[in-house]
Formats: structure tokens, C-alpha cells, sequence
């Protein structure tokens, strides 16, 4: 009886953890860049001085809170970074100087910090618990299909909210994070993350994985994961310059949200017909050609077009991505801190790059956007000889 009842409250974990993704999405990030114009005494140029800080301090958070989830156990560093994330939201609402900016950046990495690989380990154990492992990338990629789905709509509407006040849509999202933080207490723990009685260093656990392939498939993502995140700050910027109204800014992020929900519908299909190999092969030719011709059309719309059409397909298969590097550890216990170190790779080639190449702005945000097309498709072809000498 008391199993059967387990069972049903780790099935309800399903549509909870849906509820959590939705409160998880910053549907406002399209409004930060002209919101921090807003500020006194900002320029577009300084944007990339805070997009540094942001990486920098991603980079020193990821591996620890990966370790802290899996051993403090994965629900309860859920319900910490939900606390985190609705400092953050209040943070951002009650000050508006360059200062309490990056206080709140700060907040908002920790928050990232403790969520990014948490959330996927929790799903994964919840459904090895459940015996539906074989189904991890199914079930993942459309819960978050039909959460950015809700999102194309959120983020297409809270632009609108600016005309009564700047800081009317992060107050609205306010209430999200609260929804959110009350879901995620009544989520149950699956057994096997309670079980876990011995503890291994961080630098065992890396010194286990350096016999897969993990790092070199890590790698190659996280170049992809580098440039859709290092451009977040310039693009909206980029697109107004180029003609697009500022009231249709939160399309280009609502478009990405429908191609995230079509790929979504079909990730686990793409699984099954292309080897991972295969895969990353493909995505040279996707994200650097991608970003190139989005460099080169001065159309606002086609721009616009081609960048939604980049995001969607990169969050619809994120989940084929996670299932493959959690199935290839050698020890399922520490799935958090392993994605935290993908994570944190990414992160050390954004602090890197960002601060590296912030300087062709200054000449113009196409020049910018067309030597991040080139210089990925140089570094994910390098990448690519890697991956294809390793056995998948």
C-alpha cells in the first residue's frame, strides 16, 4: 500500500516538475539590455562588462552546486534555488542602478548555479524509480516543448506591460517564482537519492569520467551553448538597429519558443535515427551557418526569423544531449555534478571569448555577430576531429 502510494506521489512529480520548468523560464530576459539602457549613466558598450561578470560568476558556481545537489540530495537544492531566484526577481524590482544590476545578476547565477543539472538528475532518477528511464528524453523534451510553448506567449505579451511601467512584467513574473517555490515543496524524493550514504571528492568523480567521452561531447556543446548565450545581451540591441520595432522585441524570443515546442515533439525520434556522432556533425552546419547568415541579412524579420529558428532547435534537443551524457557516467549518483561541469565549461569559454572579442562591437553589431559565425564554425570543426576518434 505505502509503495503503491510512493509510486503515485513520484508520478505526481511528472506534472509538478512541468509547473516548476514554466516558473524557471526568465520570459523577461528579452527586456534586460533595454532596460539597463534605461539606467543612468549606461551605455551598450558597458553591456558586455556585466555579460562578463554574469559568466565569471556562473563559472565559479557550477561545479560546487552540482557536488552540493547530489549530495544534500536533488529536491531540497530545488527548493534552495527557487529561494535564490525570488531574491533575485525582488532584487531586480526594488533598485534600478548599474550596482544592484550585477547584485542581482549575482542572485540570479546562484539560483542558476543550484537548478542547472539539479532539475535533470531529479527527472531522470524520478523516472528510473518509475521504470520509465528508456523514456527520459520523451518525457523531458515535451515538458519543456509545452512549457515554451506557454512562453511564446508570455514573452510575446510582457513587452506590452512596459508601456504602464518598466518594471511591471518582472513583477508579474514575481508571482511564478512564488507558484513555482510551492509546487516544488510537495515534491516527493525518489529513494535512490535518499540512499546515497557514501561521498566521493569532486576530483574522484572527474578523474572516473576522464575514461568516457564525456569531456569531448561536453566540449563541443558547450561551444554551441557559448554563443547563444554571448549574444543574448546584443541581439535584441542588433535587431532595434536594424529596424525592428522595440514592441516586437519579445517575438524573437516567442518564435524561438515554437520551434523549441516542434523539435521538442520529435527529439526522441531523432534519437533513435541519428548517432550522437551524427548528431553534432550536423549541428557545425546549423549553428555557425545559422549565425552567419544572420549577420548578413539587414531584413529585420528574415534576421529575426533565422535566430528563433537557432534558439528553438538548440532547447528542443538539449534533452537528447542530457540523456546521453547522465547514461554514459560511471557512477549515476553524481549526475548534477557532472552537468554542472558541462555547464561549467561553457562557462569558462564565455568569460574567455566574451571578454576577448568584445571589442569588435565597437566597429558594429553585424562585424560582431559574423565573427562569432566564423569562429565557431573553426572551433566546432577542431572540436568535431575529437569527437569522431572516440568510441559512441
Amino acid at each position: 500500500m505505502l509503495k503503491k502510494l510512493k509510486i503515485n506521489w513520484l508520478e505526481g512529480n511528472i506534472w509538478k516538475f512541468f509547473i516548476h520548468s514554466l516558473s524557471n523560464r526568465r520570459n523577461f530576459i528579452p527586456l534586460l539590455s533595454i532596460y539597463f539602457l534605461t539606467l543612468p549613466n549606461t551605455t551598450a558598450q558597458q553591456i558586455w562588462l556585466f555579460t562578463g561578470i554574469w559568466f565569471l560568476a556562473m563559472f565559479f558556481l557550477e561545479i560546487p552546486s552540482g557536488y552540493f545537489a547530489d549530495n544534500f540530495w536533488h529536491k531540497r537544492t530545488l527548493v534552495l534555488s527557487k529561494i535564490l531566484m525570488i531574491l533575485s526577481t525582488v532584487s531586480f524590482i526594488l533598485w534600478d542602478s548599474v550596482l544592484y544590476f550585477i547584485i542581482w545578476s549575482i542572485f540570479l547565477n546562484l539560483w542558476f548555479a543550484f537548478a542547472s543539472g539539479t532539475q535533470q538528475a531529479f527527472l531522470h532518477e524520478t523516472l528510473n524509480e518509475l521504470g520509465m528511464w528508456k523514456d527520459y528524453t520523451k518525457i523531458a523534451s515535451r515538458i519543456s516543448g509545452r512549457v515554451s510553448l506557454i512562453s511564446a506567449f508570455l514573452i510575446i505579451s510582457l513587452p506590452f506591460f512596459t508601456a504602464i511601467d518598466i518594471k511591471l512584467p518582472f513583477e508579474i513574473w514575481l508571482w511564478f517564482d512564488i507558484i513555482g517555490f510551492i509546487v516544488v515543496l510537495t515534491m516527493v524524493s525518489p529513494s535512490f537519492s535518499e540512499s546515497i550514504k557514501t561521498k566521493k571528492s569532486i576530483t574522484n568523480i572527474l578523474k572516473e569520467v576522464r575514461w568516457t567521452n564525456f569531456y569531448i561531447i561536453a566540449i563541443f556543446v558547450a561551444l554551441i551553448s557559448w554563443v547563444l548565450m554571448s549574444w543574448v545581451p546584443f541581439r535584441d540591441i542588433y535587431l532595434k538597429s536594424i529596424g525592428l520595432p522595440v514592441v516586437f522585441v519579445g517575438f524573437v524570443m516567442g518564435l524561438s519558443r515554437v520551434f523549441w515546442f516542434m523539435i521538442s515533439q520529435v527529439a526522441h525520434k531523432i534519437e533513435k535515427i541519428f548517432t550522437i556522432k551524427q548528431l553534432l556533425l550536423i549541428e557545425i552546419f546549423i549553428f555557425s551557418g545559422g549565425l552567419i547568415l544572420f549577420s548578413l541579412f539587414k531584413n529585420p524579420y528574415i534576421a529575426w526569423f533565422i535566430i528563433a529558428l537557432l534558439i528553438g532547435y538548440r532547447s528542443g534537443r538539449s534533452s537528447i544531449i542530457s540523456n546521453y551524457l547522465m547514461n554514459i557516467l560511471p557512477d549515476p549518483k553524481y549526475k548534477a555534478t557532472m552537468l554542472s561541469v558541462q555547464q561549467q565549461m561553457t562557462s569558462i569559454i564565455q568569460v574567455v571569448l566574451v571578454f576577448s572579442i568584445w571589442f569588435v562591437m565597437n566597429y558594429s553589431y553585424q562585424l560582431w555577430f559574423l565573427s562569432l559565425g566564423i569562429l565557431l564554425f573553426i572551433l566546432l570543426s577542431i572540436s568535431y576531429f575529437f569527437v569522431q576518434k572516440v568510441k559512441i
